[in-house]
């Protein structure tokens, strides 16, 4: 889209070295701000540091989009959406109610990505 700008300055003969000098610094700036927003966004959410596979995880749990019981039913990729437990499995299950699995704090917790949380992360994810 920005070299549109000055191919229709050229086909209508309006352009012009201020042109040209103009375009350049607004495109130095959007790409700056672009750059600074990227990185004001990634530090910000916690566990963006993680390694690939423990940060896809922390996502399923996020999205309650992840390879449990309900999901893999609801995919057709299995006839039934418990746990071991016995309760119906979903990713929030899995967090915070599974006897198996939770845990301590729950979603709260390992939205927070703390280091408890990503423990929990690593092993669970094993």
């Amino acid at each position: 889209m920005d070299a549109v700008d000055g191919k229709q300055a050229r086909r209508t003969n309006t352009a012009s070295p201020l042109g040209e000098l103009v375009d350049h610094g607004c495109d130095v700036l959007s790409v700056g701000q672009s750059f600074s927003l990227s990185i004001c966004v990634c530090s910000v959410t916690a566990g963006f540091d993680l390694p690939r596979q423990q940060w896809s995880l922390l996502n399923y749990f996020r999205t309650e989009q992840g390879h449990c019981g309900a999901c893999r039913r609801k995919w057709r990729l299995t006839d039934t959406d418990l746990c071991p437990c016995g309760e119906t499995q979903t990713m929030s299950h899995i967090v915070e109610s599974c006897p198996m699995t939770k845990l301590n704090g729950g979603l709260s917790r390992l939205h927070s990505a703390d280091e408890d949380a990503v423990s929990w992360l690593t092993s669970y994810g094993s």
